[in-house]
């Protein structure tokens, strides 16, 4: 699936991923290939990418986490690699 992630400063590059799990305000949040519609609120911490090439791990701040048919969008206050 496609993740995109968008700040207010930036939009990172288009990443691919098998499975996403991300902090979730009701708790954290795994993601797979095929999920359902979803629009729900994140809050600050760590979101992980299971990615080709091994893992990627991402510090997001609380936004919102939007998913439509294989793209995931987060819009989050900031996004960095720790």
């Amino acid at each position: 699936m496609r993740i995109e992630i968008i700040t207010p400063t930036e939009t990172l590059p288009p990443l691919e991923a098998g499975a996403l799990d991300v902090p979730a305000v009701s708790g954290r949040m795994a993601l797979l290939p095929g999920h359902q519609p979803l629009v729900c609120a994140l809050e600050q911490g760590r979101t992980i990418l299971e990615c080709s090439k091994g893992r990627a791990v991402w510090e997001t701040g609380a936004g919102t986490l939007m998913v439509h048919e294989d793209k995931v969008t987060l819009l989050v206050k900031s996004a960095k690699q720790p």
